[in-house]
């Protein structure tokens, strides 16, 4: 049966190997599970943080607006009160 696999599926830049140990087959593709698991962990991980620190940056911009529309508030409140005193 391994040969005809091999027949069928082995190509110039596919290379088919047969082999004999079940357990070192197993143990194999067990480990690529594994790497893979941890590649995709990585990757998520690295998404969130960039998430967070994109989330972060647009909170610092809503304060920093916010502060400005409160000083800009404060400075008409001022030019409001001369004129008013200059109205007297």
């Amino acid at each position: 049966m391994g040969r005809v696999l091999k027949e069928i599926f082995q190509t110039p830049y596919f290379r088919v190997v047969i082999v004999s140990d079940e357990e070192s087959v197993e143990l194999c593709g067990a480990l690529k599970v594994c790497r893979a698991a941890v590649q995709y962990t990585h990757l998520i991980i690295s998404l969130i943080m960039q998430l967070a620190a994109k989330s972060q940056k647009n909170a610092e911009f809503k304060s920093t607006k916010k502060t400005f529309n409160e000083c800009n508030l404060k400075n008409t409140v001022k030019i409001y009160e001369k004129q008013s005193c200059n109205s007297i």
